[in-house]
């Protein structure tokens, strides 16, 4: 689902999509040696994750998933 939200979040741009699409295996400053479009998706996907893991509702139901599914909550 995952994949989902941020390929939806994405728009019309092919290029931002591919960057919000890979950006989990780009990791630290490297996003930097791909072209622009690329490096908005990829900053795009580290600016929606930041938000959805800091939204109280979020953190609210990861604690009460984690005592039972740890990292997977």
């Amino acid at each position: 689902m995952n994949y989902l939200a941020h390929l939806y979040l994405s728009g019309s741009n092919e290029h931002v999509l591919v960057g919000n699409f890979i950006a989990d295996s780009i990791k630290g400053s490297t996003y930097k040696d791909y072209p622009s479009d690329i490096q908005r998706g990829v900053l795009l996907h580290r600016q929606i994750d930041t938000h959805t893991d800091s939204h109280p509702n979020f953190r609210t139901s990861t604690k009460r998933l984690h005592k039972n599914y740890g990292h997977y909550s």
